[in-house]
């Protein structure tokens, strides 16, 4: 029986189009659960700022990341993340 190893990474890195086919990394890592799966983004708590779910395989919960207004995001959570997490036996479906 052979085994892979798995390499879970828990930041999240963001790049910015400079509309001529080149990206800058305008902000620092983002410190989120490890396992990042899916990523979508909308406007989660109604401030009209794009917001970031990610469902996170490592620990088969849902992590969110909220926008500050000012092209970054609310970082330096309790927790030591940057995110607020909502447990979920399948991060892909919420309670």
């Amino acid at each position: 029986m052979t085994y892979e190893t798995v390499r879970w990474f828990n930041t999240l890195s963001f790049f910015r189009s400079e509309g001529d086919g080149t990206f800058t990394k305008p902000l620092e890592d983002v410190n989120v659960q490890k396992g990042v799966n899916d990523i979508a983004t909308g406007d989660l708590n109604g401030d009209t700022f794009p917001d970031i779910v990610m469902a996170n395989l490592g620990y088969g919960n849902v992590s969110v990341l909220l926008s500050n207004g000012a092209g970054d995001f609310i970082r330096n959570r309790p927790t030591g993340l940057d995110t607020d997490e909502l447990r979920s036996l399948d991060p892909t479906v919420l309670p």
